[in-house]
């Protein structure tokens, strides 16, 4: 797994949702936050940083892939 920037700022995001949500007085905003937060914390658990760009590539695999087959139609 690489560690770069765009790791910690994942992580940063979702544990200062969780944290904010206990300054807030909203019930409503509060869970919010939370659910939010353990969200994009999920997600990353799940995928992670190399999960997200091998997406990245896969999409831009597709798009290339595309093109060529309508340059090859001309």
């Amino acid at each position: 797994m690489r560690f770069n920037g765009l790791h910690n700022y994942i992580i940063i995001i979702g544990n200062s949702l969780i944290l904010y949500s206990a300054f807030l007085t909203s019930r409503v905003w509060k869970i919010t936050l939370i659910f939010v937060g353990l969200a994009i914390l999920g997600f990353y658990a799940c995928f992670g940083i190399d999960g997200l760009i091998q997406y990245r590539h896969e999409k831009q695999y597709q798009k290339m892939k595309e093109l060529n087959k309508t340059e090859n139609m001309l």
